[in-house]
């Protein structure tokens, strides 16, 4: 399954205590990669997006405890 939604809002309001068996993540590494890549969407349109070094770790410091309670024991993350 591919969802585009916010992460951590989607996984608080739908994903139960230990239900998944694999997380593979990629996460923003804050490198302000938006300032030096071309990114295009689907119809050639140019895409910003925030990947500071704020942010970034703002995101990883929230989502990671939310992906640990959705884990099953002995799960794996490949980030």
């Amino acid at each position: 399954m591919l969802l585009q939604a916010d992460s951590v809002k989607y996984i608080k309001e739908n994903i139960d205590d230990e239900t998944i068996d694999l997380v593979i993540f990629d996460p923003p590494w804050g490198i302000n990669a938006d300032d030096i890549a071309d990114a295009r969407g689907p119809r050639g349109e140019k895409i910003f997006y925030d990947d500071s070094e704020k942010t970034s770790k703002n995101l990883i410091h929230t989502l990671m405890p939310e992906l640990y309670r959705i884990m099953k024991a002995d799960s794996h993350m490949y980030m």
